[in-house]
């Protein structure tokens, strides 16, 4: 027994195939849709698609500036600056820069986990460019304010890996914007504040006749005898 007998028999109505079919075509003619203006729907579609073309533009421009900062902060730490737009490699050497080991890169890649591995490089990131927790609350939630003012400001100086075991600023791992140590820098500063030896000149000594033997013999000589007798009184 097909479905539309057994609608008939159930409801003792002529519930038939042409019955559906004509329900159908009263439902798609209900529809009314003369009141639609073709050039207005191509209008908007044309405004949405301006929309989603200039959020694209703002989101390739907002990238490219955040990777030219990344790579300025890069070169301020002593680093390359393509080093900074090489995926995962960046991430390494961002943990170097900081002073954590490179095994943390794995825990990057655990759900969670690296929420709370990306907080402490913050935090570890503002300590070694001199600042504090508040910095790394602002690269947090402002990093397209926070990375252009890290990479031109000179307020913003690389300290060194703050993170590494035995670190202490002033040491070896501690490099200004020159490049050069503080040590070293101290030691050239202190090499310029330091006067000249210039070779003085000597005096010419009179060559005197008993110069030489006065510097012989410190006992002075006994004075010379006459050689004629004494005369008889």
């Amino acid at each position: 027994m097909s479905f539309f007998k057994f609608a008939q028999a159930d409801t003792g109505t002529d519930f038939t195939e042409s019955t559906l079919e004509s329900t159908s075509q009263d439902f798609t003619t209900n529809i009314d849709v003369s009141g639609v203006d073709p050039a207005q729907v191509e209008q908007t579609a044309g405004i949405f698609a301006g929309i989603g073309i200039g959020l694209a533009i703002i989101y390739v421009v907002l990238l490219v500036l955040l990777y030219v900062c990344l790579a300025k902060i890069y070169m301020k730490a002593n680093r390359k600056w393509w080093e900074a737009v090489i995926p995962i490699y960046s991430s390494y050497v961002w943990l170097k820069i900081v002073g954590r080991p490179w095994w943390w890169l794995l825990l990057m890649l655990v759900p969670f986990v690296n929420i709370v591995i990306a907080i402490i490089v913050l935090v570890d990131t503002a300590k070694a460019f001199g600042k504090g927790g508040g910095t790394a609350v602002l690269l947090l939630f402002f990093p397209y304010v926070m990375y252009p003012l890290m990479a031109f400001s000179k307020d913003y100086r690389y300290i060194g890996p703050v993170a590494a075991p035995g670190f202490t600023p002033g040491s070896s791992t501690d490099i200004n914007n020159s490049g050069q140590s503080p040590a070293a820098a101290s030691s050239v500063a202190a090499g310029f504040a330091q006067p000249m030896n210039t070779p003085q000149a000597t005096q010419p000594q009179a060559n005197t006749p008993n110069a030489g033997v006065a510097s012989e013999s410190p006992n002075p000589a006994p004075p010379p005898q006459d050689p004629r007798p004494p005369l008889a009184g």
